[in-house]
């Protein structure tokens, strides 16, 4: 009975959120797509290293894009002529066991020994989630994930949204989990509140949520920078 009401309070959220989103969308970003701009591609450094991304459909991407290539991920590895290896679930967060029933815990899990760079971006999935049960779901699959790619540099990163100023919730899902972060050492990279609603139009899709080819490109061009950082830490 808590299970649901728990999955109910995570859908209000998403339905206020996608009706925020939606308005935004509508009002920025016009009748026709916005160009897409491209990456600039630099290998010097990390070319044939794997590049590893965990976490919800702001990772595994939506009918809002194109596609694998078009998403964050993707445009990221071939701008650094990385290897991709996509680990996701819809829904899915540290505490929410999402759609599929898998928890971030589980999605480390299958995080392969030799990657190089492992991204774990959010969860807005865990926004109905106290916010000491994130932080500690966020502890025990962050060093998980150190454990599986010992010589991985591990980024962990803020949930994108929708909203300027988010609401508690969401700002709990940031607080927690960088806290766990910072407990064991790892880089936290706050985007709340810039990506997706500073820049150009267009970047959320017509579900008022997730992102389109051009928000995946300038989630791409805030995070290309540390990932390339990170690799070249790697191969030294």
């Amino acid at each position: 009975m808590e299970q649901t009401r728990s999955g109910r309070r995570r859908r209000r959220l998403r339905v206020r959120a996608t009706l925020t989103g939606a308005l935004l969308a509508a009002l920025l970003g016009g009748c026709a797509s916005p160009p897409v701009p491209e990456l600039a591609s630099d290998s010097d450094g990390t070319a044939g290293l794997l590049l590893v991304t965990v976490g919800n459909s702001f990772i595994g991407g939506s009918a809002m894009d194109s596609g694998t290539a078009h998403r964050w991920p993707g445009l990221v590895a071939t701008a650094l002529g990385m290897r991709l290896d996509v680990i996701t679930a819809g829904g899915s967060g540290y505490v929410d066991p999402g759609d599929a029933g898998l928890t971030y815990r589980d999605l480390v899990h299958r995080v392969p020994a030799d990657a190089d760079v492992v991204v774990i971006m959010g969860s807005d999935d865990d926004a109905s989630s106290p916010l000491t049960d994130i932080e500690r779901a966020a502890r025990i699959a962050l060093a998980e994930a150190i454990d599986r790619a010992p010589h991985a540099r591990v980024l962990v990163t803020s949930t994108p949204w929708v909203q300027k100023v988010p609401d508690a919730g969401i700002r709990n899902t940031r607080d927690a989990v960088r806290q766990a972060a910072d407990e064991l050492g790892l880089e936290y990279i706050d985007g709340l509140g810039t990506w997706l609603v500073t820049g150009p139009p267009g970047q959320i899709g017509s579900d008022g949520l997730h992102p389109t080819d051009l928000g995946h490109a300038e989630l791409a061009a805030a995070l290309i920078g540390p990932i390339r950082s990170a690799a070249e830490q790697v191969r030294g």
